[in-house]
């Protein structure tokens, strides 16, 4: 359904009255996906939310999944769940989260 039309918003939002395409579009929903998350800092969580090595928080900016995990060196680390088998959505507080990326190890 989503075109590369760009969304007249001046016809959608009115000083009495908005459009419910506002809320339905899917081209909407693409610009507040960019313009929100896609552009700046976005809150993800608290330090004090993962406050022992291996505690973790999931998260989402706009559509990308984010694990927040406090590191064996007590670093606050974030990471962009990109992991296939997507087993890092189902597991709990405590569990062994261990990345091999370059340069990068969050062990517990």
């Amino acid at each position: 359904m989503a075109t590369n039309d760009a969304v007249n918003y001046d016809a959608l939002v009115r000083e009495d009255r908005v459009h419910s395409r506002v809320y339905t579009d899917p081209r909407v929903f693409d610009d507040e996906m960019d313009r929100i998350f896609h552009r700046g800092w976005v809150f993800v969580g608290h330090a004090s939310e993962i406050p022992k090595p291996g505690d973790y928080r999931l998260a989402s900016v706009g559509r990308y999944p984010i694990i927040m995990v406090r590191g064996d060196d007590g670093q606050v680390k974030l990471l962009s769940n990109r992991c296939r088998h997507r087993a890092p959505d189902r597991a709990g507080q405590h569990a062994i989260l261990s990345l091999r990326l370059p340069r990068l190890d969050v062990s517990q």
